[in-house]
């Protein structure tokens, strides 16, 4: 964790984190370039087939309505993003999530560009990711263990509730000693491994 972003709040630290970024050009790693590459020139030989072929049958549209459908810079294009970025700034993959960044897919050279971060929703509340980098932020020990100084939005506090309860029933119910015990399983990378 770089302790240059250290600070008493989360608010402070994603700003300060947001200044040394800047607002100039950031080059996307090939591989996420090669990515979007693919998705477009997939894109292209499916509606060129199916524009070709349209009068003869329907075969085509249902991939290219699925393709239209999908978004270009998708959930894997961001998590992928966010680690690369959290990975150059040594931070936590959800400090780089709290930030705003417009990504720009050409052919010369993909980039994103840091447009100004919203943290707070409109009544107060801060985005919930902003509370998961607290979190992350007490983890690593950035910051004190101590209850969190913004409000969270009322329906996510009900998920997390909810999802902390059907935890603890499960702990309860399969005799593990603790919450902690009991996700230990999923802390690794692969589900299971079966030697053959």
């Amino acid at each position: 964790m770089n302790k240059k972003y250290n600070t008493d709040n989360i608010i402070s630290s994603l700003t300060l984190l947001e200044q040394d970024i800047g607002n100039g050009k950031i080059a996307w790693p090939q591989e996420l370039h090669n990515y979007i590459k693919t998705k477009e020139d997939g894109l292209k030989v499916l509606k060129n087939a199916s524009q070709l072929e349209n009068h003869l049958h329907t075969g085509w549209m249902s991939y290219v309505q699925e393709m239209f459908d999908n978004k270009k810079f998708d959930a894997f294009f961001w998590v992928k993003s966010y680690s690369y970025l959290a990975d150059k700034y040594d931070v936590p993959l959800s400090w780089i999530a709290c930030l705003r960044f417009n990504p720009a897919f050409d052919h010369m050279g993909s980039f994103w560009k840091l447009s100004e971060s919203k943290f707070f929703v409109d009544d107060g509340s801060v985005y919930d990711i902003v509370y998961a980098a607290w979190l992350d932020g007490v983890k690593q020990g950035v910051f004190k263990d101590e209850p969190f100084i913004y409000t969270r939005m009322d329906e996510n506090i009900v998920m997390t509730d909810m999802a902390t309860g059907f935890l603890d029933e499960l702990v309860k119910t399969m005799e593990y000693d603790s919450p902690a015990d009991f996700l230990q399983q999923f802390s690794h990378e692969y589900d299971m491994y079966i030697p053959k």
